[in-house]
C-alpha cells in the first residue's frame, strides 16, 4: 500500500536522487523511532512518571533486575 510521504526541500535543484535519499531517510527515521518506542514499552519504561528521584531510582532497578 503506496501512501504519499509529505517531505519539506529548501533546495530548488532537487534531483531524483536527492529526493529518494530523503525519502529514505525518513523512511529510517520513522522506523527508528518506532523501534526504541515498542523497547520503551516492553520495557516498562513509559509507564508512571514518578516525581522524585528515589522512586525513578526504584523503577530502573526493578527493570534492571527484570
Amino acid at each position: 500500500m503506496n501512501k504519499p510521504v509529505w517531505l519539506w526541500w529548501s533546495g530548488t535543484d532537487a534531483t531524483t536522487d536527492d529526493v529518494n535519499r530523503c525519502r529514505q531517510s525518513f523512511l529510517r527515521r520513522f522506523a527508528l523511532a518506532r523501534t526504541f518506542r515498542m523497547l520503551k514499552q516492553t520495557l516498562g519504561w513509559v509507564g508512571p512518571r514518578l516525581r522524585s528521584p528515589t522512586g525513578a531510582a526504584c523503577v530502573n532497578g526493578r527493570v534492571v533486575l527484570a
